[in-house]
């Protein structure tokens, strides 16, 4: 774990690094609000932005140690499985919470519009991809993973559930990413919201029908 932690700090320091070196190159007063036709709606002194980005590291921090010890406070993912697979998760998120900083930065300084954000939509669906890769193998916990009723009270319920989601979250993260980068913003963004409520409830959904058809629940 000592090692993803570093990993995860080493992560955290690249916004600020990169901000730095560019924050002289930046307009003294930066775009930071587009509507839907790529028109600016906001304009805040750059010096904000160190703000922000500060801010944004600080969180990324405590998710990274966050997630990266919660074992610690919840015996089922203490089990070695679990454990590493969390701390894999917790460096998974960093880097891609250290991308949307690193992107946010470079388009503060070009001064790019609110297309821009389908690569941050890309990364989130690559983020959703790498955490479905996780899924199938994740043990039973009060946690990560699907925390519903039947699942903690059936192990077999868990397994299948997170097999499915595990299916979904991989390739359709990685269908998801595609689009993104292919299709234009709009385009993009209703593709991902759609995709995205399909791959977190349809696994929700089969786990109801199999609590049903096993009647094993127990309140």
């Amino acid at each position: 774990m000592k090692n993803r932690i570093l990993t995860g700090i080493i992560l955290i320091a690249l916004p600020l690094i990169y901000l730095a070196l560019v924050y002289s190159n930046m307009p003294d007063m930066v775009n930071v609000n587009y509507n839907l036709q790529g028109k600016s709606e906001g304009l805040v002194p750059k010096t904000e932005i160190i703000v922000l980005i500060g801010a944004l590291s600080g969180i990324t921090l405590i998710v990274l140690l966050t997630i990266g010890f919660i074992h610690r406070l919840t015996p089922k993912l203490s089990e070695p499985a679990n454990r590493h697979r969390m701390q894999n998760i917790a460096l998974a998120v960093t880097a891609f919470l250290v991308f949307v900083q690193c992107w946010l930065v470079y388009t503060f300084q070009q001064g790019l519009n609110h297309a821009s954000i389908k690569f941050i939509l890309a990364a989130l669906s690559l983020l959703f991809a790498i955490i479905g890769n996780y899924m199938p193998n994740l043990k039973p916990n009060y946690v990560a993973g699907y925390r519903i009723p039947w699942t903690l009270n059936n192990e077999d319920n868990w397994r299948k559930t997170h097999e499915l989601a595990g299916k979904l979250w991989f390739f359709g993260g990685l269908l998801i990413m595609i689009m993104c980068i292919l299709l234009p913003f709009e385009i993009a963004s209703v593709i991902f919201g759609i995709c995205l409520l399909i791959m977190l409830v349809l696994p929700a959904i089969y786990s109801y029908k199999l609590h049903k058809k096993m009647g094993t629940f127990v309140l």
